[in-house]
């Protein structure tokens, strides 16, 4: 469209500022239709009506100890929700209204807290650290301006583009065609699935262990510093051979996974400790602006030192304040809400450094409190209430919009826009998504009825809530002390990551980085894409190897070419499903 438009009037066709204007809002409001707000939003605000049971005794455990306009509490509304409308019904939205408004409310004051973090951390990992933002490549390439009177840049007129190009528009074409024709032949993207021979103990510790190619992914990993895709591949085998070791030794698996996940919490906040540390300079520097008001360079920066900390604060209080008006003990909620900062400092690290596309926690914050303080210190009122924003907010973190924030940071500095600006167009595509994004599924899952549609709209609403309530009703019906062997295990994490980084940070030749091992408990993600981004990996290091920085710089618009085919035909096949009812997945899911 701008191609044709600066044809015809090439002063009106859209800058290079513009064009990022409108990727940052696309990526921050794209996330909002997805898990970082609906997906698991409507669940257990009306699953703990309609799902509650004589067997489960919810009625007498949960709903006791949640204010009604904290979930859906009229049976009619609720079970309208799960098994569809009568014909001709209206939705009844009195009885969704308040629960609706208070806990977007609190979402948006959360999503608030990560564009203010991000807001803290600019500086430190754009122009300090110099971080390599994998995922911005793509749309900086395509953003520049051609030069003189040429209708399209220089990137798209690379001969080596179309040889990216070609392959994944050629794989999902094919693999198109065999999805709505079997007969045809296809080209899987699951290239083996190492289960079939991990079939006997303890080797089948290690499943599932897939061999993916996706193209996207493994041009993503092109991008990527060499020391960081060797470890993120590396740490995700060893992270399944320590399964495998347990599982001979003849380890709980159930709790050497709970394991694992209490080591991420502890490997994270040795990272974010470790981070405040290697940025003191700057830290120090926005204190001091903070309290006294003076700083050297502000210009760049999308908000005042002072309104990003005090905009910080402000928002956690006041999602804490949330939670203790509906009976959460102020205490616990404020340290669960720290201990998410942390999960999202370390998660928006794996994207912008290590170019995660994919991220999916082991643990979520809520689990902190049950570990460090017991169950029955926490009590029953805080832990039913911290299970929504546990289902809603912490679960499932592929999504959430602060890497997305410190991506559009990162596309405004190279660009030169203005980052206050940006900044506020981006609050205000919040503003606008939150709502039409809980309009549309709302009614549709009313029109098709959250139980009575499967996949992920049964996952989401009927399974995920079950699983999130029925853990606080157990731990009601069976309170539990402080977790010993959770804490050694967090230490564990923290002895760890404090190793690596102190190996990676003194000695030149130590090859691992303490990414890697971060991000290894990410479950799904990381049994998705690790063998792609080792593909991505053995291409640079052989390029590397064979040619040097010269190839290197050559060959990058093969690996562009790969993450654009990708979008390209992942955005074609939208297209097709929303006409014929019926797609093909580009991407992981």
């Amino acid at each position: 469209i701008n191609t044709a438009w600066r044809k015809l009037s090439p002063e009106q066709a859209l800058k290079t500022g513009e064009l990022v204007t409108i990727w940052c809002m696309m990526a921050i409001m794209a996330s909002f239709p997805a898990s970082a707000f609906v997906r698991y939003f409507p669940g257990p605000i009306a699953g703990i009506t309609y799902l509650a049971t004589p067997e489960n005794e919810w009625e007498q455990l949960l709903q006791p100890h949640l204010p009604d306009w904290m979930f859906v509490s009229v049976p009619k509304a609720a079970r309208y929700f799960y098994e569809g409308l009568p014909p001709g019904l209206p939705i009844d939205w009195g009885a969704w209204a308040k629960p609706v408004l208070f806990w977007s409310a609190f979402m948006l004051i959360m999503f608030s807290m990560m564009a203010f973090m991000a807001c803290i951390f600019r500086k430190e990992w754009l122009e300090n650290e110099r971080f390599v933002f994998p995922l911005a490549q793509l749309p900086l390439e395509m953003s520049r301006q051609p030069e003189g009177r040429e209708l399209v840049g220089r990137f798209f007129k690379e001969k080596a583009l179309l040889v990216g190009l070609s392959i994944p528009i050629f794989i999902h074409t094919l693999n198109g065609f065999h999805r709505f024709f079997p007969a045809i032949p296809h080209l899987p993207l699951w290239l083996v699935n190492m289960d079939v021979y991990l079939s006997e103990r303890p080797w089948s510790a290690a499943r599932s262990l897939r061999l993916n190619f996706f193209p996207s992914m493994v041009g993503f990993a092109y991008f990527i510093n060499l020391d960081v895709a060797l470890s993120l591949w590396v740490f995700s085998l060893l992270r399944r051979l320590e399964l495998v070791v347990a599982d001979a030794l003849g380890g709980d698996m159930g709790q050497v996974h709970r394991s694992i996940g209490y080591e991420e919490m502890g490997c994270q906040l040795v990272l974010v400790i470790f981070f405040l540390w290697i940025g003191r300079t700057h830290f120090k520097e926005f204190i001091k602006a903070v309290f006294s008001g003076k700083t050297k360079r502000e210009d760049n920066e999308p908000l005042s030192y002072r309104w990003a900390f005090f905009g910080f604060i402000v928002t956690l209080l006041v999602g804490t304040g949330m939670l203790w008006m509906g009976g959460a003990n102020f205490a616990i909620v404020l340290g669960v809400l720290l201990s998410f900062c942390v999960t999202c400092i370390v998660m928006t690290w794996l994207v912008v450094h290590g170019g995660m596309p994919f991220v999916h926690g082991y643990f979520r914050s809520d689990q902190v409190a049950h570990v460090v303080l017991g169950t029955r210190r926490v009590g029953p009122a805080t832990m039913t209430i911290l299970a929504i924003p546990g289902a809603m907010l912490f679960r499932d973190m592929r999504e959430f919009i602060m890497p997305n924030v410190m991506h559009a940071f990162k596309m405004s500095h190279t660009t030169r826009l203005n980052p206050k600006h940006l900044l506020g167009v981006l609050f205000l595509s919040m503003l606008l998504a939150a709502p039409l994004s809980l309009f549309f599924d709302l009614r549709l899952l009313h029109h098709e009825g959250a139980a009575n549609s499967g996949g992920l709209a049964w996952a989401n609403n009927v399974w995920l809530s079950s699983v999130s309530l029925n853990e606080v009703s157990t731990y009601i019906g069976q309170p539990k002390e402080i977790n010993g062997s959770g804490i050694l295990s967090m230490g564990i994490g923290g002895v760890v990551i404090g190793f690596l980084l102190l190996m990676n940070y003194r000695y030149f030749w130590w090859p691992l980085h303490p990414l890697g091992f971060a991000a290894s408990p990410i479950g799904w993600a990381m049994h998705v894409i690790w063998f792609s981004i080792f593909l991505g990996w053995l291409c640079k290091f052989l390029l590397m190897k064979f040619g040097g920085l010269k190839l290197l710089r050559t060959a990058r618009p093969v690996f562009l070419g790969l993450i654009l085919g990708d979008c390209i035909m992942g955005g074609i096949y939208t297209i097709i499903g929303l006409i014929v009812g019926e797609s093909y997945n580009v991407l992981p899911i």
